[in-house]
């Protein structure tokens, strides 16, 4: 998988969000392919969101979804999700 946080986690894959934002967790979510199926886990005490919408616990993510993490907040966006053979 792949870690969303503001600061690097030992062992793992990350994308680091500055630490300055604010409402930005360690290990805010983490985004894995499972299943043929792009899943979101939110890790935070903050909160994810999903085009706007507050996710708890573990999502599904579609193509041209976004991922907001943080207050105002960075965003990600789902530009592809390919399917395992």
């Amino acid at each position: 998988g792949l870690v969303v946080g503001r600061e690097p986690v030992d062992g793992r894959r990350v994308i680091v969000i500055g630490t300055q934002a604010s409402g930005v967790s360690r290990a805010h979510c983490e985004i894995v392919l499972r299943d043929g199926d792009l899943k979101l886990n939110d890790l935070s005490r903050y909160g994810t969101f999903v085009n706007e919408q507050r996710i708890s616990g573990e999502t599904t993510l579609q193509r041209a979804d976004v991922i907001r993490i943080g207050s105002p907040g960075a965003e990600l966006q789902v530009v592809s999700v390919e399917r395992a053979e």
